[in-house]
């Protein structure tokens, strides 16, 4: 892979980034389905609704101590969405994911 630079605030950083310590915090959390898809409507994609009327939406706080981009804080909010084109709901919108992204082999 080739590195590629870019000039932030007169520093040059080298793709991709190192991270050397870090500590996250993660916390989801079942909500409104129809809340959740009003919050991602703008991107065409759709909410897996893995329950009835539910979705899964996901916080994450992050604290990086040591890396290329020195310390510094981010907060990421995520939505758990359906594969484009895809229907699926519950545990079978579950079930389509892991199809198409299954666990590593140990």
């Amino acid at each position: 892979m080739t590195a590629s630079q870019h000039t932030i605030a007169g520093r040059v950083l080298t793709m991709p980034v190192e991270i050397r310590k870090a500590r996250q915090h993660m916390a989801m959390f079942s909500v409104d389905a129809d809340a959740a898809q009003r919050l991602i409507d703008y991107s065409g994609l759709r909410v897996c609704r893995y329950l009835p009327g539910r979705a899964i939406v996901v916080l994450t706080f992050m604290h990086y101590i040591d890396g290329d981009l020195d310390q510094y804080h981010e907060f990421n909010t995520s939505v758990m969405v359906n594969p484009p084109g895809s229907t699926a709901s519950g545990p079978r919108a579950l079930a389509v994911r892991r199809r198409l992204h299954p666990p590593h082999a140990r």
